[in-house]
């Protein structure tokens, strides 16, 4: 970096596509605390920043300027507007955060400065966590516990009383293990360390390279809680019994007569769904809609018989959360979302996407955070709606997430266990013509595997439900 940065720090300690105007603002705010109310100045120092940025000959970093400098010049965004309300809070907060932890506030209707308090309460909380889950299972609290200090108002109680009802049914009935209990403890301590949307939402991402798993877990620990969930999820692909060059031959062989019963649906599905992408201008709603649901669309109707509805559709699971919290705005939307095969059907998965080639540098973080919210919202949900309609709660109920962002097509699943868990299932390469045929095995499997996996959770819900019907007749 050039010796004329005045705010080198900052250049060199984020990526250049994490960088932002409105990261940029919280740096300076906290390098300036006693100027902590000018924006302009603050505005002047970046615009001083950027012409130096743009005049570099590494083309990455000066076209990455010149967008920030138009950017610059336009109306500023919520974000930006929150940032500087708040500028006293961050100017005065030792927390410093991220670019990915601010992108994750842009949809969240709630302030910085609560976030920045709501570190400070985590740990008064976690205190009082760790001794009551040092005398029971992990995870599990008193009914008094659910009586708050007065500290936040009555809309977030009801919603965070509503909350922990959720988690003390599920701990009340549910065993962890030492594994289990191991990462808790430190994911309690991550959560002290750290503020970000995962953090704030107590969702443990156990993908394989969250920050949580990369610097807090132990590998042993990991690899065995990883283990079962998936394993168990995963025998019932499995149940095929072919090897990936069993894959590669059935797939070679598509047109000769088959009588496995699930190579006929594999079969259906391919000729159903051959790669059709050539157009790279595409927009998003395009892509989705002639390709990527299509695809999620045949794979649910082949392999899971459950109810996939493509299309910007309201989140019934948000909708709620946000009617007991008094939130403003609309629910989330997704931008597909499949539902339970049962008589009062509940979401059971949700999907963000994008366009194919050029993508917006803060989207794949945003609608991470926006599935991942999802994911716990549509658990809440159900457990309480079951609960209301005098049922036993789903013990192991599981959300599913899908994540289309540029040519990458991303599957995970959440459950509760102690705390919210959010796995990756598979992720894979979308092949975009015929010619593309090696990307075919690990599309086509990571696909299948998601749409049985839904199944499995599904049957496992209903079969749940019957056998508690038939003991109450």
């Amino acid at each position: 970096m050039s010796k004329n940065l005045h705010y080198e720090e900052y250049w060199t300690n984020t990526s250049v596509e994490d960088w932002s105007i409105e990261s940029f603002d919280v740096h300076w705010i906290q390098q300036n605390p006693r100027l902590h109310h000018r924006s302009a100045q603050a505005h002047a120092s970046l615009g001083n920043e950027l012409s130096i940025l743009a005049r570099r000959s590494d083309q990455r970093i000066a076209d990455k300027a010149q967008s920030l400098q138009k950017q610059l010049k336009n109306n500023p965004s919520e974000i930006h507007k929150i940032i500087w309300e708040r500028s006293e809070e961050i100017a005065s907060s030792q927390v410093h955060l991220s670019l990915s932890e601010i992108l994750a506030k842009v949809n969240i209707k709630k302030t910085l400065v609560d976030e920045i308090s709501e570190s400070e309460r985590k740990k008064k909380r976690s205190l009082s966590t760790n001794e009551t889950r040092d005398t029971n299972c992990l995870g599990k609290k008193s009914k008094s516990d659910n009586i708050h200090n007065g500290e936040t108002s009555k809309d977030n109680s009801e919603h965070e009383e509503s909350e922990t009802l959720v988690k003390n049914l599920l701990d009340e009935l549910q065993q962890c293990s030492e594994k289990t209990d191991n990462l808790i403890h430190s994911f309690q301590k991550y959560c002290s360390d750290s503020v970000n949307e995962f953090t704030r939402n107590e969702i443990m991402d156990l993908t394989p390279s969250s920050e949580f798993v990369l610097r807090y877990t132990d590998e042993d620990d990991y690899i065995q809680v990883l283990k079962r969930p998936l394993s168990l999820s995963m025998s019932c692909f499995r149940k095929s019994n072919y090897t990936h060059q069993q894959w590669d031959n059935k797939l070679e062989s598509l047109l000769e007569p088959e009588e496995d019963p699930f190579l006929k649906k594999l079969k259906r599905l391919l000729f159903e769904t051959l790669p059709a992408l050539q157009n790279h201008d595409m927009l998003e709603d395009e892509f989705m809609n002639t390709y990527i649901h299509p695809v999620l669309k045949k794979a649910m109707c082949r392999f899971s018989d459950i109810r996939y509805i493509p299309g910007n559709k309201a989140i019934q699971a948000s909708a709620y959360r946000k009617s007991i919290t008094k939130q403003e705005g609309n629910a989330d939307r997704s931008d597909g979302i499949a539902y339970t095969n049962t008589e009062k059907s509940y979401e059971i998965c949700v999907v963000e996407g994008s366009r194919p080639y050029v993508v917006d540098d803060t989207k794949e973080m945003s609608d991470y955070v926006q599935n991942a919210r999802a994911g716990k919202d549509i658990i809440n949900y159900t457990v309480v709606s079951e609960v209301k309609l005098k049922r036993a709660p789903p013990l192991q109920f599981k959300a599913y997430m899908v994540q289309s962002i540029g040519l990458s097509l991303r599957f995970y699943f959440m459950d509760y266990l102690g705390t919210y868990r959010l796995f990756e299932i598979e992720t894979c390469e979308i092949p975009t013509e015929i010619e593309g045929v090696n990307l075919f095995t690990s599309f086509f499997k990571a696909v299948v595997t998601w749409a049985l996996m839904v199944k499995g959770t599904d049957q496992e819900f209903r079969s749940r439900k019957e056998m508690l019907d038939d003991e109450k007749s």
